[in-house]
């Protein structure tokens, strides 16, 4: 699987650290696929979202390309067989438990502690996944639908099937594999970071 990715961090240090250390890994509460290096996939419009609303539109966003074997990535996005097979093994892990995992970070963060141990429960490099924010078709930064059908064609009016577009797809790059997967491009905001700006132009 190749990827063009984005990643946001704060303009904290040098053009030359940022460029060895990115994309830095998260550790926050709110990591909703667990430890690791998150981007975002494909378009940089979702990067731009979380520069603007997590860092006031001051932070630093950088292009990679990430190319990982596709046996190595949990894809939530693309691949329906492991929609299926991440939510039953989820489904019974929780029975067998005797407790709900309530959350997707909850069950991958359990997952690789498990893995730590038999080095079989979950071999993955990434997860590649999307959530689904409240949709806005008035908004710069939204999800957006579009109906399939019209309305009156359909007989329930409150649930005509819909497409989604602009969605928020988001892969995250377990730390060990971040240096043998993801490679740095260069750096898309500000336009002149990491640049020289002279009388004659930026180099």
């Amino acid at each position: 699987m190749q990827l063009t990715c984005y990643h946001v961090c704060k303009n904290e240090g040098s053009p030359e650290f940022i460029k060895k250390n990115a994309p830095f890994i998260s550790k926050g509460a709110n990591r909703w696929l667990g430890e690791g290096a998150y981007l975002w996939t494909d378009s940089d419009m979702w990067a731009r979202f979380w520069n603007k609303t997590a860092y006031d539109s001051l932070g630093i966003i950088i292009k990679f390309m990430v190319d990982i074997p596709d046996e190595e990535v949990l894809d939530l996005v693309g691949n329906v067989k492991q929609q299926i097979e991440f939510y039953e093994a989820w489904y019974d892990v929780s029975k067998k438990l005797k407790r709900n995992i309530k959350n997707i970070s909850a069950y991958i963060m359990f997952l690789r502690e498990l893995n730590e141990d038999d080095g079989e429960s979950f071999t993955y490099a990434a997860i590649r996944a999307k959530d689904n924010p409240r949709i806005d078709l008035n908004k710069e930064f939204s999800v957006k639908k579009i109906n399939f059908i019209p309305k009156k064609l359909h007989e329930d009016n409150d649930s005509v099937p819909y497409s989604t577009f602009m969605e928020r797809h988001q892969i995250c790059v377990f730390p060990e594999f971040k240096a043998r997967y993801v490679r740095f491009e260069k750096f898309t905001y500000p336009s002149t970071f990491g640049y020289t700006v002279t009388r004659e132009g930026v180099r």
